[in-house]
């Protein structure tokens, strides 16, 4: 269990704040987390930011991450969302470049193919160049599915595959930001027992 990271304000100028925040390493780690504290300090005064590590600290005690919707308040927010991920380990780049690019072909593909099916319904014809009708049920079936149901269903895949990238680069972002929290509330810690 943490411990709050309270210094008294006199203690930790923000100057020093910011040497901390410089230092917080390996920088595969806490890439984003340093740089998201380096953006808040620019928001908000010292005493904001260490209540930040406080509060943060503290829903890391009693969950298993941060909740970027209950435990940044608006400003937080903000930066968090100005804060960048660098794509560097395997895990971070299977996880939202390869889904990401993976979730825009789809996505495009299937935008294509609808915008196909619409103009194929609008006009009353087959696009120039399709294969002549079907001869047997099955083939019906199976052309009624590539043409009609297949360019939707990429669609569906690709936009779900797009969120899935969003989504784990805020999961990444946020697990380099609670690493960051603890390393800071160490350092701040530190700073006060030297205090002391």
């Amino acid at each position: 269990m943490s411990q709050p990271a309270t210094p008294s304000p006199a203690a930790i100028t923000r100057e020093k704040l910011s040497e901390m925040i410089d230092h917080l390493r390996p920088d595969k780690e806490l890439f984003s987390g340093r740089k998201f504290f380096e953006r808040l300090i620019e928001y908000k005064s010292v005493e904001e930011v260490i209540a930040f590590v406080n509060k943060a600290s503290a829903a890391l005690d009693k969950q298993d991450g941060l909740d970027l919707y209950f435990d940044f308040d608006p400003v937080e927010k903000e930066v968090f969302h100005r804060t960048r991920l660098r794509m560097m380990s395997r895990r971070e780049f299977l996880g939202v470049s390869a889904v990401g690019i993976a979730g825009g072909v789809f996505f495009t593909t299937g935008t294509i193919g609808a915008v196909k099916q619409v103009m194929n319904l609008a006009f009353g014809k087959e696009a120039q160049g399709s294969a002549p009708a079907p001869e047997t049920q099955m083939d019906k079936m199976e052309e009624f599915i590539r043409t009609q149901i297949y360019p939707t269903g990429e669609l569906l895949i690709g936009a779900a595959l797009v969120n899935e990238a969003y989504e784990k680069s805020l999961e990444l972002k946020l697990e380099q930001i609670a690493d960051a929290v603890e390393m800071l509330g160490d350092k701040l810690r530190q700073a006060e027992a030297l205090q002391v």
